[in-house]
């Protein structure tokens, strides 16, 4: 978990917004799944929580704000996308 936390602060920058760096990981996580999976994320909140540094609540709020735009929609333990060019829009041009 800490080593992925890691490769992503990495590849971020520390100053993006909370919404930004959830963008730019679900962005990475959706174009990284096995071909299979489609737009489905499966992680939960508080393992997303974990890997950005930031607190469930942080992370719940982004999420609902995601969720009302039509961006994704949630599941217990998984995340799906549902309007990837959308979510690609809100990343930093560093994740494209």
């Amino acid at each position: 978990m800490y080593v992925n936390r890691f490769l992503f602060e990495t590849i971020h920058q520390e100053f993006n917004s909370s919404q930004v760096k959830l963008c730019n990981l679900l962005y990475l996580l959706t174009m990284n799944q096995p071909s299979n999976s489609g737009l489905v994320i499966e992680m939960t909140q508080e393992y997303i929580a974990d890997i950005l540094g930031m607190s469930r609540v942080q992370i719940t709020r982004e999420l609902t704000d995601l969720r009302n735009r039509g961006i994704l929609s949630t599941t217990r333990g998984k995340l799906t996308v549902t309007d990837l060019p959308t979510l690609a829009s809100l990343c930093t041009d560093e994740t494209m």
